[in-house]
């Protein structure tokens, strides 16, 4: 830096190998709070010995960058291929310790919701990419015991109780609607009946 600009450090595999596995047991240091990040990136930097050597901003961007392609290979768009070269999830040398440490966020892999209004999930579209990480059981504790001897009985479809309001209202409406057809058809027949006495 004696001419005034600043050397750009070449991250080595060992170095964010080591940057990973340091961010995955100190996460902890990362509580959001204000200048919580630049203390424990200075915390790790310090245990890499990369202190003054990498600033913690730049090791932050360096992380910031793995979980986005983390991201993106754990979820390619549909129809995506791998025409031009791009990394899958196979591929990429990060993928599987990126997985360790931020896989099972609920940021990255939502906590499981039992849906009550229908009674079957949405059949997974065949369309996937090979290259794309395997699907998941939406659930932890989801999958099915293969050497089970008989299918599980179906369950009762529970159905959602929005839904059966609104039907109950669409049927009183309904009910309402045929009662004032009948008085009306009532009231017309006793009109006739007064005009042929005329």
């Amino acid at each position: 830096m004696a001419d005034g600009r600043e050397t750009v450090y070449k991250w080595t595999d060992d170095d964010v190998a080591g940057l990973i596995r340091l961010r995955k047991t100190n996460d902890r240091l990362f509580s959001g709070k204000r200048f919580a990040s630049a203390a424990g990136w200075e915390a790790i930097l310090k245990e890499m010995g990369l202190t003054g050597v990498v600033t913690p901003a730049r090791a932050g961007k360096k992380w910031e960058n793995l979980k986005k392609t983390y991201k993106e290979l754990r979820k390619p768009p549909t129809g995506s291929g791998t025409e031009s070269g791009e990394s899958t999830a196979r591929d990429w040398k990060w993928f599987s310790l990126m997985d360790e440490a931020i896989g099972g966020r609920p940021s990255i892999r939502p906590p499981c919701l039992i849906a009550s209004a229908w009674g079957e999930t949405p059949p997974v579209s065949a369309s996937a990419s090979p290259d794309s990480v395997p699907p998941e059981p939406e659930c932890q504790g989801a999958e099915q015991d293969s050497e089970s001897e008989e299918p599980a009985p179906p369950k009762r479809q529970r159905r959602d109780p929005v839904l059966e309001l609104l039907e109950r209202q669409e049927k009183r409406a309904e009910e309402r609607e045929k009662r004032e057809e009948d008085r009306e058809e009532r009231l017309l027949n006793l009109l006739e009946k007064i005009v042929e006495k005329m």
